[in-house]
């Protein structure tokens, strides 16, 4: 098949100049024609010189210090309209990315193309005219890029509205022009692909002005359009922008989605074409009312599919067709005019509305530099507004472009940009002693990087989610544990089997012991971590920090060795639902204990116990979820020392405790490492049993036993361009003492048989009270 070298014109409308300064507001309407023949094809192929020019230097922009500095980017309805002032705010302009302009060229010395300091933000190195010549059948590239469209200055118009400094969308881009409207009104379709294809080489977005460029023409096998066009969308992560099109000849808008089945024969959309998908993207124009404009093409529906089209519509087809469309502004758009190097001027048409879309593009490219132009173009249709008038697809494809949408989180916050390892948002918290209340002070949690389905970090304040642990006193569950159970004592041969069961409960068991004088096999149904202690210094029960329900099942082991000496063992688990934050989570807790009890005199007798501590989702009383997770598994070994005097119904006694993180398995995606924790507690009491009926006691000891702590908090802080997740390792060390800064308090009464009466009060760091219960039987 030969190729045809279609002239695509350039339809100028009359511009009537009003001053120098300020063009009056004019409807232009840029569009192809693009009525080829069956067996023509436009684009791709052939013999492409590429001629060695010498840069001519007065191409070169020049420089005008002192500058003006920018003062009125935000207020023009290309801006405002689609929120662009939002995503500045974030301080996101377009810093770093260049949009390639493939139009009439651009006035290099316009003020509009020129930052604050006077330095030009086109890159004028690579701008270059392309030019096919029909004589010798070859393309050729010059480095004169400049706007000579006149008296409409085209290029130099749409380039304004893409990244100019005072009325850009994307105010600190880089601006790549390319002119392929050489002869002031027609270019060949060849030169534009060769222009989009050169641009698609050095930039992630191709802004086309030009309407016609999706339903391209696939006649002319390997040389068709849509095969061009679809080889150099394949060969480069850039996305074309181009413009739906001002009508036909009336001027009336048209629904050019449906020419995919009408005309599918000879001009097939390119946006739908696999492989290739959020890589085309045609902007509808709306007027000043938010309206569709008259004149702007639209995608159509299966309604418009009429006559005798080549396919019947599919309207799964056609609902992905209207996917690639985005409505943005595009009438009175004030922008650069290209005739001098300081004035404005107004047009509209679909070619106004498409430098909004590209330099949204460039925007959001410039906010996160892993973010592919796929994601880009599918963010900004995702977070387009589709509500409303905009929510008709037939008209206004994916809504109305919104810049402040596109910046926020889309989809769920997870730890990490790895699915694996990642944790939402919502389900990370952690409850902490009021000992480390420091940690949710620190700056670093103030700003940790969270990420979207589209991985894009966000910096989230994460704090919110550390709660600090404030136990209150419950007496009501301290009298329930306190109380005596009925209890029931058989003798077999030489062993008392004895069973306790509660009160309030039908036939539950308490407590079973199967013992003689020299051994005791003991289950508790619940016990206290001072398990051991309590079975030594049956007086310590009535002390509230002494008798709360820390764990759940208890199997106990103790067998006299000598008269004075006794071993004993004990396992103890519990399995506890908590709620850390606003989750609830499940904890896993195993205590091993075995120990010797010496009875040095008759009055002193001394204790040893060394207990192992395995945890699973908690560790040392703190409890997490999500990314503050504090390990799967951790064991601590808890060392006890303790020495009581006895005489004459007094009880004087002291522990002390000392322990350590021993193996802590870090949980995958979670942010916390406890390198180094010890645990330790001090505790000094009297008791007086006063008779066989009453007693008292008082004790003091520190409440918080976990002394030090280093604790590592590896914390993302962002995303690499190549995807690779950056973060920051902060330390957090807690230091405390063993200084008692708790006392309580008891006194039971036993009046008789059936009648008690006990009194507690307590003061920690915590909480405060005073509990009486009177226990009557009948």
């Amino acid at each position: 098949m030969a190729r045809n070298p279609m002239s695509l014109s350039l339809n100028k409308e009359c511009i009537t100049c009003l001053s120098k300064q300020k063009l009056s507001k004019t409807l232009i309407a840029l569009f192809i024609t693009t009525s080829l023949t069956a067996c023509g094809g436009g684009g791709g192929g052939g013999t492409t010189t590429t001629p060695v020019i010498p840069v001519n230097n007065s191409l070169i922009p020049v420089t005008y210090p002192p500058f003006p500095v920018s003062t009125i980017s935000g207020t023009k309805e290309q801006q405002t309209v689609i929120n662009a002032q939002a995503a500045w705010d974030l301080g996101y302009k377009g810093q770093g990315i260049t949009i390639g302009v493939v139009d009439s060229g651009v006035n290099p010395n316009h003020i509009e193309f020129y930052d604050d300091n006077g330095n030009t933000r086109i890159n004028w190195s690579d701008g270059k005219s392309i030019e096919y010549i029909l004589s010798s059948d070859s393309i050729v590239y010059t480095n004169d890029y400049r706007d000579i469209d006149s008296p409409d200055y085209h290029g130099t118009h749409v380039s304004s509205i893409a990244l100019g400094r005072e009325y850009g969308v994307a105010p600190e881009a880089t601006l790549l022009p390319v002119n392929v409207f050489l002869d002031n009104s027609t270019a060949y379709n060849i030169a534009i692909h060769e222009g989009a294809n050169y641009i698609a080489s050095k930039a992630p977005i191709v802004n086309a002005s030009i309407s016609g460029m999706v339903n391209l023409t696939t006649t002319g096998g390997a040389n068709s359009e849509l095969n061009a066009y679809l080889n150099t969308l394949q060969s480069y992560d850039v996305a074309l922008v181009n413009a739906a099109g001002n009508g036909g000849i009336d001027g009336i808008g048209d629904p050019v989605g449906a020419e995919h089945f009408i005309n599918y024969s000879t001009a097939q959309n390119l946006a739908i074409q696999a492989g290739i998908e959020n890589q085309v993207l045609s902007a509808i124009a709306l007027n000043d009312s938010g309206s569709i404009a008259s004149f702007s093409n639209y995608p159509g529906s299966c309604s418009d599919v009429t006559g005798s089209p080549d396919i019947a519509c599919d309207s799964t087809v056609m609902s992905a067709i209207q996917n690639t469309f985005i409505s943005v502004p595009g009438v009175s758009i004030e922008a650069a005019y290209g005739g001098d190097t300081t004035s404005t001027v107004e047009y509209s048409g679909t070619s106004m509305a498409t430098p909004v879309v590209s330099g949204s593009l460039a925007v959001l490219l410039s906010g996160w530099n892993q973010l592919t132009i796929q994601q880009a173009v599918d963010i900004l249709k995702t977070s387009a507004n589709n509500t409303g008038v905009y929510s008709d697809p037939a008209t206004y494809g994916v809504g109305l472009l919104d810049l402040q949408a596109a910046m926020t989180p889309l989809g769920t916050l997870k730890s990490s940009s790895s699915t694996t390892t990642s944790y939402n948002l919502g389900e990370s918290s952690v409850t902490i002693p009021s000992s480390l209340s420091g940690l949710s002070s620190l700056s670093a949690l103030k700003s940790v990087a969270y990420f979207d389905d589209y991985n894009r970090d966000f910096l989230v304040d994460i704090t919110p989610a550390i709660q600090i642990e404030k136990t209150p006193i419950s007496w009501n569950r301290f009298w329930a544990n306190s109380q005596p159970g009925l209890n029931t004592e058989t003798n077999f041969a030489n062993l008392t089997i004895s069973a306790n069961f509660d009160y309030h409960k039908a036939n539950s068991l308490k407590n079973f012991a199967l013992y003689n004088d020299k051994s005791s096999i003991l289950y508790a149904q619940n016990s206290s971590s001072n398990f051991i202690q309590s079975q030594f210094a049956p007086l310590t029960k009535h002390f509230y920090a002494n008798n709360q329900q820390d764990f759940g099942n208890t199997f106990a082991f103790t067998q006299a060795l000598t008269a004075n000496l006794s071993i004993f063992s004990s396992l103890q688990e519990k399995e506890t639902p908590t709620r850390v934050g606003i989750n609830e989570t499940k904890s896993l807790a195993k205590l091993q204990s075995v120990g010797l009890n010496y009875q040095v005199t008759p009055h002193i007798a001394l204790n040893l116990t060394s207990q192992l501590r395995d945890e699973q989702d908690s560790l040392l009383g703190m409890q997490g979820s999500g990314a503050f997770s504090f390990g799967e598994s951790n064991l601590s070994q808890i060392n006890t020392f303790a020495l009581q005097y006895s005489h004459n119904g007094m009880h004087i006694f002291g522990q002390i405790q000392n322990g350590q993180l021993l193996e802590s398995n870090l949980s995958n995606g979670s942010y916390i490492n406890v390198k180094n924790a010890e645990l330790g507690q001090l505790k000094l009491g009297i008791m007086r049993a006063v008779g066989n009926n009453s007693s008292w006691g008082l004790q003091t000891y520190n409440y918080n036993t976990l002394l030090h702590s280093d604790i590592n908090l590896t914390l993302p802080t962002g995303m690499s361009a190549d995807g690779t997740v950056e973060s920051q390792t902060v330390s957090f060390k807690q230091k405390r003492n063993l200084n008692p800064d708790t006392i309580e308090l008891f006194v039971h009464l036993k009046t008789s048989k059936q009648s008690q009466l006990q009194l507690n009060a307590i003061n920690n760091p915590d909480d405060s009270g005073v509990g009486i219960s009177l226990y009557q039987t009948f």
